[in-house]
């Protein structure tokens, strides 16, 4: 089972991104699923502010989540359920 699914995958995967242009709200959700989990592995390169002092963690803390929220995938508004339920699809 697992070969005949590797030998398929281009097509597979071909087939969920036509899917997912025609608005098939599963197969948007899989791809970009998709999208944000290759995103979420991505390394994010910041500097952290000097600690010296246990209250430092504070400022260094703040500096991590000012990197991961600019480097956070954003779903475009198009892909939200409410809003393709709201233009008829």
């Amino acid at each position: 089972m697992q070969n005949l699914l590797e030998g398929e995958a281009e097509a597979i995967a071909r087939k969920a991104i036509e899917m997912a242009k025609d608005g098939d709200m599963a197969a948007i959700r899989v791809c970009m699923d998709r999208l944000a989990s290759i995103r979420r592995k991505d390394p994010i390169a910041f500097e952290l502010p000097p600690m010296d002092k246990a209250r430092d963690t504070v400022a260094a803390v703040a500096a991590i989540e000012r990197a991961a929220n600019m480097s956070a995938p954003r779903t475009a508004p198009a892909f939200d359920d409410h809003a393709v339920a709201a233009a008829g699809a």
